[in-house]
């Protein structure tokens, strides 16, 4: 049975200050180099155009229409996280929406996926 508000521990510490997990929990953050960061983090690594992924091509597109992330959000009706985590690789569009995107982009469908 959990101790009730107030209730002390025989050192005087409160009851809730000391709990195995919450010191354990808690690490360090990882050194990462920065610009290796954005490069991963937005897909934006270096590959040849043949070997462009979805990711790459969706954000080097909305970039040469000069969209942002939210107005390319508002002109397909979708959320601006969503735009983000296609751009970053984390989901993949239904078809519906892939062609929202390449409608707002003024490009063939195609030209996102091949």
């Amino acid at each position: 049975m959990p101790a009730p508000c107030g209730a002390r521990l025989e050192d005087g510490t409160d009851y809730g200050s000391r709990h195995p997990r919450r010191s354990s929990s808690i690490k360090p953050p990882r050194a990462i180099d920065p610009a290796t960061y954005l490069r991963y983090s937005t897909g934006m690594a270096k590959k040849s155009s043949a070997t462009e992924t979805f990711p790459q091509r969706l954000l080097a597109i909305r970039q040469a229409a000069g969209l942002s992330q939210s107005a390319l959000a508002a002109a397909c009706g979708i959320n601006e996280r969503t735009v983000r985590a296609y751009e970053r690789g984390e989901q993949t569009p239904p078809l519906s929406t892939l062609d929202a995107l390449a409608r707002a982009l003024k490009i063939n469908p195609s030209e996102l996926i091949s």
